[in-house]
């Protein structure tokens, strides 16, 4: 499954640093840097693309999240999308951060975080 995940400049670089030293993710699945399809600046980093390639993999990127979450000072909203257009903002400071992020990706539903 594919997914994208946006937020706030900053937020997003480091975001993408920590999913992309987490070793878990990286065996579970693919992480890369891009542009908003509806950008109109040259940031060179604007969204994650995820490419889950494991069962795990979800479990794993909730895991890592959860635990970039815990390093902020002020944490940002965090918006994950589905292939299928369903978006889950999630305030990244939010103790269920975890299971929305499980939740929507497993089930399919849009969880209220």
């Amino acid at each position: 499954m594919q997914i994208v995940i946006t937020s706030p400049p900053g937020e997003i670089d480091a975001l993408y640093s920590w999913l992309r030293a987490d070793r878990d993710v990286a065996l579970t699945a693919e992480i890369s840097a891009g542009i908003s399809s509806d950008s109109t600046s040259m940031n060179a980093l604007e969204v994650i693309n995820v490419v889950l390639t494991h069962v795990a993999a979800t479990a794993n990127l909730a895991l890592a999240f959860d635990a970039w979450r815990r390093t902020r000072a002020h944490p940002k909203p965090v918006t994950i999308k589905r292939p299928d257009g369903q978006i889950l903002t999630i305030d990244a400071g939010s103790d269920i951060a975890k299971d929305a992020i499980i939740e929507f990706l497993s089930n399919g539903s849009t969880p209220q975080p």
